[in-house]
């Protein structure tokens, strides 16, 4: 009977510590893609403000912005030559 009970002892405390190189595993893999997930949210953020500013320049030289800005530059110049 105690032999047993010692060799069913033996085999618990081994399953407990494959389990606990299985949760030792599984953590250091979250953390690595935490790791990666911040980092592709803040390339998201960083690609998503490129594509606002791109947006509100496209806006600027269709609404003719940039004729009104040289325009604006070469009435300076005109003015500066008198």
């Amino acid at each position: 009977m105690l032999d047993e009970l010692t060799d069913l002892n033996q085999g618990l405390s081994l399953e407990q510590e494959r389990l606990a190189s299985d949760y030792e595993k599984l953590r250091v893999e979250e953390q690595d893609k935490d790791s990666k997930l911040q980092k592709f949210i803040l390339l998201n953020e960083h690609r998503e403000q490129a594509r606002e500013d791109l947006k509100g320049l496209e806006e600027t030289v269709v609404g003719g912005g940039a004729e009104r800005w040289f325009g604006s530059q070469l009435e300076g110049t005109n003015c500066q030559d008198s």
